[in-house]
């Protein structure tokens, strides 16, 4: 009885291989490999260097009108950021609308890319204005530096 379980069961079993049906080691290899690719990119990155605004502005060599010219440049890039997150998210219901899922969900993560871009140069405008390096969040958001820190 043994031979015929063994035989049996063998050939059952290969032909029955629901996990290498599906790729279960290929699917576990790439989602560790996704889970590490996301854990890196989203650990934020540490400074290495501490330097005041004013030892940055000596290191790359700028002078208080290049400066002006830089913050300038940044309010119209925020500028045109919005904007053409604006029209990549009315674009985006239109596309909803008529029925176009992919299309809605592709312009959804370009009106996203551009919010962040027009949230990135506003962040780096505040820090030139405010002339401190390393805000946060809350400061930016509240638009003055915290009392704490000044």
């Amino acid at each position: 009885m043994g031979v015929f379980k063994t035989v049996v069961g063998g050939t059952f079993k290969s032909m029955v291989d629901v996990p290498s049906w599906l790729g279960y080691k290929y699917i576990k290899q790439h989602t560790l490999f996704l889970y590490q690719a996301f854990k890196g990119i989203s650990t934020p990155l540490q400074a290495t260097r501490k330097e005041s605004f004013a030892e940055a502005l000596q290191r790359l060599n700028l002078t208080e009108a290049e400066l002006d010219i830089k913050r300038k440049s940044l309010i119209r890039s925020v500028i045109i950021f919005v904007i053409a997150s604006a029209v990549a998210f009315i674009y985006m219901g239109y596309l909803f609308i008529i029925g176009q899922l992919f299309g809605g969900v592709i312009s959804l993560l370009l009106t996203c890319v551009f919010l962040v871009k027009a949230f990135e140069a506003s962040f780096w405008n505040f820090q030139i204005k405010h002339r401190k390096l390393g805000c946060n969040f809350k400061e930016w958001l509240s638009g003055r530096l915290e009392e704490s820190q000044q």
